[in-house]
């Protein structure tokens, strides 16, 4: 389903947006949940 509303660079974005997430969490310097909403409104807007 993804794949038809998005484009394959926009889901790899989306993707290795998630793991910078990941890796950020982990080591204590994230956003917390502003950082992932605006991920995925980043994500939407492109759809």
């Amino acid at each position: 389903m993804a794949s038809k509303r998005y484009g394959s660079k926009d889901i790899a974005d989306f993707v290795i947006g998630l793991i910078r997430l990941n890796i950020e969490e982990k080591s204590g310097t994230s956003a917390g949940w502003y950082s992932l909403e605006t991920l995925v409104i980043s994500l939407l807007t492109k759809g």
